[in-house]
């Protein structure tokens, strides 16, 4: 081992003299080249002599352990230390059987579908459907009481017997066209029985059998009355005290009953409050209404804040002190 240091020391100092370049950084790199971790150097061969089992690694320049041979197709992993099978693409998976990546098998009838990498159910021709249950390829369900057509590939009505047709409503075959009650006769397009059609300004009577001026014309001061079918003395005349409604067509009390407070307005024709009386201002103030302590308005009897609901009020102010008397008549 001493005699390995001379020699390394006489190179050294040899290059060191033979060579220009005698800078620390050169001769690190002489010596890196003599650097044998793990083994004994050949100055005779002039290289790195490792032990069985190991080999040379000449950019780490150190001896070691020997890659073992892989059987194929698998391959020396450097951060394992060992042979690993081939990383197959996904969803594929090596077979230990075969040495190849294979597709994933597939639940019958599923096939794998190179493109979207899946297994997936088969193709239906149209219009049927998949079904997952059956694990078949089904013709559409039909809404009762249809039939699914093979030829024509479609839910089909069931056929009806001469003289009827299918109801789309009832779901069934019915005589067709329809008997219709008297005075009535079938309309194709709405599919139900109608009265039968008069010209403006008649209706058919049912007991002439014709269609007749409707409503009927009555004498000056009658009107028709639909309820009792006959002409009646319009407005009809009411007891004292009372008006006829001809909205509810029926004799009321007039005026009605009014709330406590409330009286009738017969322009207005309702139950309202009165007005408060104007009050007497003087020096220059006027009056007004307010309905909160910063909602007024200069007097006007007919305007809602000027009426005496229990919660307005009036009072006498300069236009300018409006607001200020407005807050003091509710307390701030």
């Amino acid at each position: 081992m001493q005699l390995t240091n001379i020699l390394t020391i006489a190179l050294l100092a040899i290059g060191a003299t033979a060579l220009p370049n005698t800078t620390p950084a050169s001769l690190v790199e002489r010596t890196n080249r003599w650097k044998c971790e793990g083994g004994k150097y050949n100055w005779v061969k002039w290289k790195c002599e490792c032990p069985y089992g190991t080999k040379y690694n000449e950019h780490q320049k150190k001896c070691e352990a020997k890659r073992p041979e892989c059987p194929h197709p698998q391959k020396y992993d450097e951060h394992t230390k060992k042979c690993e099978n081939p990383t197959c693409p996904y969803p594929e998976k090596y077979n230990e059987h075969s040495k190849k990546c294979e597709k994933p098998s597939c639940p019958h009838p599923q096939k794998y579908n190179e493109h979207s990498k899946k297994c997936e159910n088969p193709n239906c021709p149209h219009p049927q459907k998949y079904n997952e249950h059956s694990k078949k390829c089904e013709n559409p369900s039909c809404p009762h009481p249809e039939k699914y057509n093979e030829h024509t590939k479609k839910c089909e009505k069931p056929s009806c017997p001469h003289g009827q047709k299918y109801d789309e409503h009832k779901k069934k075959c019915e005589v067709y066209p329809p008997a219709c009650p008297h005075g009535q006769k079938y309309d194709e397009h709405k599919k139900k029985c109608e009265p039968i059609t008069c010209p403006y300004g008649e209706k058919y009577d049912e007991n002439k059998k014709k269609c007749q001026r409707y409503p009927p014309e009555c004498p000056h001061g009658q009107k028709y009355d639909e309820n009792k079918k006959k002409c009646e003395q319009y407005p009809p005349q009411c007891p004292h005290g009372q008006k006829y409604d001809g909205h509810e067509k029926k004799c009321k009390q007039y005026p009605p009953q009014c709330p406590p407070k409330q009286k009738w307005d017969d322009e207005r024709k309702k139950c309202d409050y009165p007005p408060w009386n104007q009050p007497q201002c003087y020096n220059h103030e006027q009056p007004y209404c307010s309905k909160s302590d910063h909602e007024y308005v200069k007097y006007d009897k007919k305007h809602d804040w000027c009426k005496d609901d229990g919660r307005n009020k009036v009072w006498c102010a300069k236009d300018y002190e409006a607001l200020r008397k407005c807050k003091e008549k509710y307390g701030h």
